[in-house]
């Protein structure tokens, strides 16, 4: 997946833009918490539910990121957007098993790397 197509999948997923909204289809769709490729560094992760195509396309805008000093503005919205809701989310216990609480270590790991570069 390139970065390009990351961030699409991440403005549909948001539903931002006339779409589902991202924490209805995150309930419906929460993916489940894979050992085999939480522990396979660099590695994207596997999966056909609606949360591991978020949780691999936040990795790959990660990655690209990750040595640039900004954000796009309208990443960033759509980056809160999907934050917020997976926060929420992933406080719930029946969620603790899901791709719920890696999607928000991901959202978290991008704005860490921004936050710590503008000081």
């Amino acid at each position: 997946m390139t970065y390009v197509e990351a961030k699409q999948v991440l403005r549909d997923a948001s539903g931002m833009w006339g779409g589902r909204f991202f924490r209805e289809r995150l309930i419906e769709s929460p993916g489940r918490l894979s050992l085999i490729d939480s522990s396979t560094q660099g590695a994207l992760p596997e999966g056909d539910s609606f949360a591991d195509d978020v949780l691999r396309a936040l990795m790959v805008v990660h990655r690209h990121t990750v040595w640039d000093k900004t954000l796009e503005r309208d990443l960033v919205s759509v980056l809160v957007e999907l934050w917020i809701h997976a926060r929420l989310l992933s406080l719930e216990e029946q969620n603790s098993g899901t791709r719920i609480p890696q999607i928000v270590m991901v959202c978290d790991w991008i704005f860490h790397c921004k936050a710590h570069e503008n000081v």
